[in-house]
């Protein structure tokens, strides 16, 4: 069962979510705390699963509590319960926390983040790769980037378009900016998946402060090889998304469908850049994959017991992405499978992977990673051809650029 606590110095108020989740009490354990040193003292003598805590208390307020999780038990997933609506306040409590969800709040929707978490959980088994990644506050961003978009900013007149382009070069920046619109902050009905219209939703003060936090630390000063890491993981990433998009456009897919394959694309190897938290982590995996001719996914599985689009969907979930984009993310190795015609963003995002990852100057079928017969049926074999050399202009492009 998956144990869960609520803090928060009102008792009317943890006498409420009692009478909500009276109905959870034979799926999940429940502890409540009235106050951040009471919770502490809880979290000493039991492992807790998800923490949701308000942020005005005395004495300790929420983000400090969540805080002291983060360093003391980076297991823990952590949920900011809150009322107050300054965003500098709340965007400056990201390091520290998964998710906000504001009060008055739908008991059905705490259920969902709660049943996500538990779920996300089943991903990997690794309790210490867990910690690794519940304890991330930030991924590394490519300096370069960085420089861009503070120069572009200091324009008054700068679009949200024209900044997307710069920020859509960073998966993880990418990452970060969708982390923060859809983790609660804004209240919004429904998910969102495009760049653009998330930058608009957070206008400029709120993205200079992102910009802020997420650079208050140096990442990976002096290792030219984790940069250098960081910017193929990067290009790759645009490439992919880039097919994703022209392939989803070509079939005439939703928009909807076509944001989740566009954004998983863009994210599909942010794992890779999740693992470079792991002490020599880089420095392992060329050495196994040296010299013993495997792939890097393989040396993941050796390494961490899991592959680097698993560890990504784990991260995205406790972000608060989408179940479409966490599938498509953790079961991109999967094989293609025909689906009654229906083409879904599994399918556009692992063709549009195996078409940039094709290393060969000319084009054999017989050399993809793919299931021919599932394509076959789709009507698209002549269409792979037409994507690849689409991929190699792309691929001829400097990244820089």
């Amino acid at each position: 069962m998956i144990n869960v606590l609520f803090v928060d110095d009102e008792k009317d108020i943890l006498d409420g979510y009692r009478r909500m989740l009276f109905s959870m009490k034979n799926t999940w354990n429940i502890f409540y705390a009235n106050s951040a040193y009471e919770a502490l003292h809880l979290l000493d003598s039991r492992k807790i699963d998800v923490v949701l805590c308000d942020y005005l208390m005395p004495f300790m307020n929420g983000m400090d509590l969540l805080h002291a999780i983060k360093d003391k038990y980076p297991n823990t997933i952590r949920v900011m319960l809150t009322g107050i609506t300054d965003k500098v306040t709340l965007i400056s409590s990201l390091p520290f926390i998964h998710r906000i969800i504001y009060k008055p709040c739908d008991t059905r929707y705490i259920k969902e983040v709660i049943e996500n978490s538990y779920e996300l959980r089943k991903l990997i088994e690794n309790n210490y790769l867990i910690n690794v990644i519940n304890d991330i506050d930030s991924l590394p961003i490519i300096p370069d980037i960085v420089m861009e978009i503070e120069n572009v900013l200091k324009n008054d007149n700068v679009s949200f378009a024209q900044l997307s382009e710069i920020i859509k070069k960073d998966p993880a920046l990418t990452a970060e900016i969708l982390h923060t619109i859809n983790s609660g902050f804004f209240g919004l009905a429904r998910q969102i998946n495009d760049i653009t219209e998330a930058l608009s939703f957070l206008g400029i003060n709120s993205i200079k402060s992102i910009m802020m936090i997420l650079y208050s630390s140096k990442h990976f000063e002096n290792q030219f090889a984790y940069k250098a890491f960081c910017k193929k993981v990067a290009f790759h990433s645009l490439a992919v998304s880039h097919i994703a998009k022209h392939i989803s456009i070509e079939l005439e897919i939703s928009k909807e469908d076509t944001e989740v394959s566009f954004i998983s694309a863009l994210l599909h190897d942010i794992g890779k850049i999740v693992l470079l938290k792991l002490p020599d982590y880089l420095e392992n995996k060329k050495f196994m994959m040296d010299e013993l001719n495997i792939s890097d996914t393989e040396a993941d599985m050796m390494l961490t017991k899991t592959t680097h689009n698993v560890v990504g969907a784990y991260l995205l979930g406790i972000w608060g992405f989408s179940s479409q984009i966490i599938n498509t993310v953790a079961y991109l190795n999967n094989q293609l499978v025909y689906n009654k015609g229906v083409i879904t963003p599994h399918f556009i995002v692992k063709i549009a992977n195996e078409i940039v990852k094709y290393d060969f100057h000319t084009f054999d079928k017989n050399k993809f990673n793919l299931d021919w017969d599932v394509i076959q049926k789709y009507g698209l074999t002549d269409s792979i051809e037409l994507w690849w050399k689409k991929a190699q202009t792309l691929k001829g492009i400097n990244y820089g650029k």
